[in-house]
């Protein structure tokens, strides 16, 4: 009950006290009657107007045209602000001024289910688990109480330049299944012929990491989601040797933000790109490279038994607020679109580009589309495949500000420092922030 408390004073001061100047009509904080007495209104938020917010838009045409009598108003605003505050609200205990309906991250949302229960809705009775890749419903899943509803799932892949490789010697095939031994060693060969890098990082991001472990199985926190696992954990430690080889082999273009990292791939500065399936928009802004990438799965780690060529990275998750009036109108609006209406989320996969985390079952036929830019490969089936074999991890609570401490470690790993000590450094700091354990 103490780590609880504290982690709810530390999340609200983490917070700015925003709610009196982020409350008003803007903000939904009072869903109920519209000024149309006939019709209820209930509220949503969401960030990225081109993607989470149209998807809304779009179920909210949906929704409405059958049910005349409720209406929605989605608002968009930036995903530091919903976190914001959510943080502040629940931790004061005050629902004033948050929606029926949020969306939040799955790295995030066992942060609100561990530490303010009873603020998100029980969703179990609109959720047929079986319909959905397990490794996204353990997320925000307790005690078998299901308190999401999936929306966008991040399975990775490898995509890749024909042109480079194929300048270095090597086709399509070469890069089924390897290793991330084999992927560096491709790579030499690859900057050797070409000058070009294998592979980029961002600074400050830990994509690679995050796809490394959840590649094995493990995270920062035990399986059973009650204590840290990260000193003496072989995967991580794994995990940090392969990041320093792939470093050492001199194969990868460091990016100092986001805007840069699109730049080098619009100026073809990467032979590979290894990252979620929402990174193909990205690459196809690149329209003089249509027709030269192509798509294969991600490397495993060579010496963790139990590693697999897939993996996940992000992802996010519709949820109500159990507290604000209408949460039963608006699980019933989450029940009929994002839930169960596969004809919708088959539309979404053109509208938006989403990559749903339900399982195929035929239904969703856009997936089959062939995409002329990446040589009429069928990438939406194959990420199809690989989504069904990546491992569940739990997230734990702190995902991100354990992400902060993990990256100073790694810089010392990278300059030559002990693995192990910067794991046990890393556990003892994190232990500091109030993880659970």
């Amino acid at each position: 009950m103490r780590i609880r408390k504290l982690l709810a004073l530390l999340l609200a001061a983490a917070a700015a006290l925003c709610l009196p100047a982020c409350g008003g009509s803007t903000s939904g904080s009072n869903a109920g009657k519209t000024a149309d007495e006939s019709k209820t209104e209930i509220t949503a938020w969401a960030w990225d107007d081109n993607f989470n917010v149209k998807a809304l838009r779009l179920a909210k045409e949906r929704y409405e045209a059958e049910h005349p009598d409720v209406t929605l108003t989605v608002i968009s605003q930036s995903l530091n602000d919903v976190v914001q505050k959510l943080n502040t609200a629940f931790a004061a205990e005050s629902y004033d001024g948050l929606p029926n309906i949020v969306l939040i991250e799955d790295y995030r949302v066992g942060g609100y289910l561990d530490v303010f229960p009873g603020s998100l809705r029980d969703l179990s009775s609109i959720i047929n688990a079986d319909d959905w890749m397990p490794y996204k419903l353990s997320a925000f899943t307790r005690d078998g109480k299901i308190y999401g509803v999936p929306f966008d799932s991040a399975v990775c892949g490898m995509f890749y330049r024909v042109d480079f490789l194929e300048q270095a010697g090597y086709t399509g095939e070469d890069l089924n299944n390897i290793t991330w031994s084999e992927y560096i060693e491709i790579g030499k060969k690859v900057k050797e012929a070409t000058g070009v890098s294998m592979l980029e990082q961002t600074s400050g991001d830990l994509t690679l990491m995050k796809i490394l472990m959840q590649s094995a199985g493990t995270w920062y926190v035990s399986e059973d989601n009650t204590s840290l696992n990260i000193a003496g954990n072989p995967v991580i430690k794994e995990a940090m040797q392969v990041y320093k080889d792939l470093m050492d082999a001199g194969i990868v273009m460091n990016f100092p933000g986001w805007d840069e990292k699109v730049r080098g791939i619009q100026n073809g500065d990467l032979a590979t790109i290894v990252d979620g399936c929402w990174i193909s928009a990205t690459i196809k802004t690149a329209e003089d490279q249509s027709g030269k990438w192509a798509l294969k799965p991600i490397p495993r780690m060579d010496h963790v038994e139990g590693a697999v060529n897939a993996s996940n990275v992000g992802g996010s998750s519709w949820y109500v607020v159990d507290k604000v009036a209408n949460a039963d109108v608006a699980e019933n609006f989450l029940k009929e679109t994002f839930a169960s209406d596969t004809g919708f989320l088959n539309e979404l996969v053109n509208e938006i580009g989403l990559f749903s985390s339900h399982k195929s079952d035929g239904s969703f036929t856009n997936y089959e589309a062939q995409d002329a830019f990446f040589g009429n490969q069928k990438i939406w089936e194959d990420f199809a495949a690989w989504a069904e074999l990546v491992p569940q991890v739990p997230y734990g609570i702190n995902t991100y500000n354990i992400d902060d401490i993990v990256e100073e470690e790694l810089q010392t790993v990278l300059q030559g420092g002990d693995i192990d000590a910067a794991l046990s450094a890393i556990e003892s700091r994190a232990a500091q922030i109030g993880q659970i354990g």
